[in-house]
């Protein structure tokens, strides 16, 4: 969860600095979740993937929001988040990320594990 705020403020800064549109940083964000979907599978099962991933999107849709809206990409105009759009884009975050997860899990839980001392 820290690596996906970290990201976020990293990305915001970025966009920032070079002028690119924040909203790109999604792909990295989904990439994050693939990768700690692997990782959850491969240390324990493949149904900790999933939550790993949830538990990412929830933190991106919320701490990781705050930093980017606090250096400034992540900001909406006043009036227009309310608690019910956030909460649905938090639920959508939430969903994506798990699934992502997932999929991350599944190339973890079956991909052949190389053993040791193979190149």
């Amino acid at each position: 969860m820290i690596a996906v705020v970290v990201f976020d403020a990293i990305a915001s800064l970025a966009s920032l600095a070079m002028g690119f549109n924040y909203e790109y940083s999604a792909f990295g964000s989904l990439l994050l979740y693939c990768a700690f979907g692997y990782w959850a599978s491969r240390v324990r099962t493949i149904l900790f993937a999933p939550i790993v991933g949830a538990l990412m999107g929830l933190t991106d849709a919320s701490l990781g929001w705050a930093v980017s809206w606090i250096l400034g990409p992540g900001r909406w105009e006043p009036g227009v988040l309310t608690l019910s759009t956030w909460a649905l884009i938090a639920l959508q975050v939430t969903a994506v990320a798990a699934l992502c997860a997932l999929l991350g899990g599944v190339v973890g839980r079956y991909m052949p594990r190389r053993k040791r001392g193979e190149a």
